[in-house]
């Protein structure tokens, strides 16, 4: 990858051999349409824009936990491919900014401070704390299921199961069908691309299902208790 970042400094030459004419590659680098990024347009497989103030040709992308940034700085010739072993769609502004770090640093210019994850670790947070409220309904539900002294015998009682088992419904259904609406891909796909919140998230749509089973058999021999006991 190195040697085609040469090629693509180098009229499209790499040592003796010429891949691409000079007039191919800037074609390649000639901006042709703008995207949504400020000041950066698309070119033919190269983005032109800034990268940390820094103008550029570049391209980053994504595959399931990887990520790379290849980047051209034609003011001083020089260029990057940089390579992670690592992806999370949460968390791509930070992967990108090791990206913009190298480029200043090749510029003489000091990399940026890091990224807050304030807000990611909030959302780490929340997601974490559904996670062991439903954990611990499950395991009262089982409770409920196994001892007749904790079950629901008032109307009270009746109702606020019907209103778990219908949230717990929800929330499984929002996860299993609303998460793919949302991100326009699979359930599955939507795991495999952001990992750390997926996984949680598959547990608790799990775990959402398992309540509402549970919680219906709960209601059931409660209702068999009830009639017995008359």
């Amino acid at each position: 990858m190195s040697h085609y970042l040469i090629a693509q400094m180098n009229g499209g030459r790499y040592e003796d051999v010429q891949v691409l004419s000079p007039v191919g590659i800037g074609e390649m680098h000639r901006p042709a349409t703008a995207t949504w990024k400020s000041g950066t347009s698309y070119g033919m497989g190269w983005e032109i824009g800034p990268i940390a103030g820094i103008p550029a040709i570049w391209h980053e992308g994504s595959i399931f936990n990887y990520h790379a940034n290849m980047v051209l700085i034609p003011s001083n010739g020089s260029g990057f491919v940089l390579l992670e072993n690592i992806y999370s769609g949460p968390d791509e502004a930070r992967l990108n900014q090791i990206a913009e770090g190298i480029a200043l640093l090749l510029t003489g210019k000091d990399p940026p401070p890091i990224a807050s994850t304030r807000r990611l670790k909030l959302a780490y947070g929340i997601l974490l704390l559904i996670f062991f409220v439903q954990l611990w309904v499950v395991v009262r539900t089982a409770r409920q299921l196994t001892s007749r002294h904790s079950r629901p015998q008032t109307i009270l009682g009746i109702s606020m199961l019907l209103l778990t088992i219908l949230l717990s419904l929800s929330w499984g259904l929002l996860i299993v069908l609303g998460i793919p609406r949302l991100f326009g891909m699979p359930l599955i796909t939507t795991v495999v691309r952001v990992p750390d919140f997926g996984y949680v998230l598959l547990t608790c749509a799990f775990l959402a299902f398992s309540t509402s089973i549970l919680k219906g058999f709960v209601g059931l021999a409660s209702f068999f208790q009830y009639h017995t006991s008359e």
